[in-house]
């Protein structure tokens, strides 16, 4: 059923993205008309790559729920090996760098559903897939399903519509910064993504076994670890900024720098909520927790499109994107007062 519904939500967002999104693409963002032909193909490659990570979610899900990390893990090698072979690769191939570079991406995204799915079909009989129709469990299932993809899009949503943003303001050169700033920032999390995963399947099973006190342990002490995981190779990046970038790139792109610092103190800010997340997803009543805590966050957009009218600097909107975050932490904890025995 999982499955299924993920295909209904693929070949709507395929429509989607290659009408509106498309158009848009074409008419509205502002790039250099020599380069229209490299945006039109890297767009494509990204649509369909978007579309293989989603069908490899229920497959994800499959294995954390075994609590099989060490899969997990060795996937996650095998993905930031080939991401380096690509960088390699877009050294020797003497085509346009952009098109290779979204080609090579695509295929990686193809290895790693691939990957995930081999493996759950040979080792859980529960992924080997079969058309059913369930009209209750679908039901059930859309719904926990649709309210965690807005919740997830919301995520998207904060970054990339804010990056049109700065390109309508500011052009492709501050975009050029913001790229950067969240190429760092997602190396950093990457670790603590992967210790939350790790702890995710037993917030959802102690919660399920209402053994309420292991569950509130394991979240308030998965908070604080994430917190300080995240910490640890951000601060010294705080600091040095400037050295480091400087190490990665010959010539910084303007506001580089302080995009990057602001970028790591929002997903610093952002880590502490973490496991309370799952531990909102583990009590199943997601429809306030996600409209609540997804509207707040989509209030960054309308504030960050007032705050650059008004004239104010492109960095702005990654101090709006902060206060939103901070906002939406506090909020999530009173929600889960509500749902829970959650204490402040």
């Amino acid at each position: 059923m999982t499955l299924s519904i993920y295909v209904v939500l693929i070949i709507a967002i395929f429509i989607l993205a290659e009408t509106v999104g498309l158009w848009f693409v074409s008419y509205h963002l502002v790039i250099p008309p020599e380069r229209m032909t490299a945006a039109f193909w890297i767009y494509q490659a990204a649509v369909v790559s978007f579309m293989f990570t989603l069908i490899t979610t229920p497959y994800m899900a499959a294995i954390i729920a075994h609590e099989n990390m060490n899969v997990y893990a060795y996937v996650s090698i095998v993905e930031a090996v080939l991401k380096l072979a690509v960088v390699f690769a877009l050294m020797i191939i003497p085509q346009d760098k952009l098109i290779v570079y979204g080609a090579l991406m695509l295929f990686v995204a193809m290895v790693n559903t691939t990957l995930y799915r081999l493996y759950c079909r040979k080792h859980y009989e529960e992924c080997k897939f079969k058309l059913v129709w369930d009209k209750g469990m679908f039901k059930e299932i859309f719904s926990y399903s649709g309210w965690n993809l807005f919740g997830a899009s919301v995520g998207i949503f904060k970054n990339q519509l804010v990056n049109i943003l700065l390109n309508q303001f500011y052009g492709p050169v501050v975009n050029a910064a913001r790229a950067v700033s969240l190429q760092v920032s997602n190396a950093v999390t990457s670790f603590s993504q992967s210790f939350c995963s790790a702890m995710n399947p037993q917030i959802v099973k102690t919660y399920a076994a209402e053994n309420k006190k292991d569950c509130m342990d394991l979240v308030f002490k998965g908070s604080k670890f994430t917190f300080y995981l995240l910490f640890i190779f951000a601060l010294p990046l705080i600091l040095e900024m400037h050295y480091v970038l400087s190490l990665w790139l010959k010539n910084l792109p303007d506001f580089v720098v302080l995009f990057t610092i602001l970028t790591l103190v929002d997903v610093l800010v952002d880590s502490m909520s973490r496991t309370i997340i799952m531990l909102a997803q583990a009590t199943g009543k997601i429809k306030l927790y996600q409209s609540v805590v997804g509207g707040i966050l989509l209030l960054n957009l309308p504030v960050s499109y007032i705050a650059l009218k008004l004239g104010a600097e492109a960095y702005c909107v990654l101090i709006i994107a902060i206060a939103m975050t901070l906002i939406s932490s506090i909020v999530r904890v009173f929600i889960l007062r509500r749902l829970t025995n959650f204490q402040f």
